[in-house]
């Protein structure tokens, strides 16, 4: 019987590149954003130090606001060393798609909310629980 080891080998090149993905991009976060946004400084009350790159949804909220910085192009701030656009782009890209596949795994609607009946609802609903017909007794709901 012969195997095909063309699962495993897929396996195998998908970690490497998302290994090789995750290892870029904390190579560019150390690079250019740890220098201000390490566990010591803090600056803007947020550290990049610890990142944790292969589970981006566990810190969605932080995330959300990365990515807003680097679109609009308030970070890394003037003066500083910056990557090329091309580079920060791609990083944004990076967040935003993991973010969103997170989200599209796992929707969340939020919670339900009580509906309240309109006359006609109102209505219906004492009709086919009671068996009155609340129009027809001359009650006004």
């Amino acid at each position: 019987m012969r195997r095909s080891y063309f699962p495993l080998a897929a396996w195998f090149a998908g970690f490497v590149v998302c290994g090789g993905l995750h290892a870029q991009q904390a190579e560019m976060v150390g690079r250019y954003c740890v220098t201000c946004h390490n566990d010591k400084a803090r600056v803007g009350g947020l550290s990049l130090q610890t990142a944790d790159f292969s589970n981006i949804p566990a810190g969605a909220e932080t995330w959300e606001k990365v990515i807003r910085k680097l679109r609009a192009g308030s970070m890394p701030p003037q003066g500083a060393p910056r990557p090329d656009k091309s580079t920060l782009d791609g990083f944004a890209s990076f967040l935003e798609t993991s973010l969103d596949s997170a989200a599209a795994s796992k929707p969340n609607p939020g919670d339900a909310t009580m509906h309240r009946l309109n006359r006609a609802e109102y209505a219906n609903a004492i009709r086919d629980i009671l068996g009155l017909d609340i129009e027809s007794l001359g009650i006004r709901v």
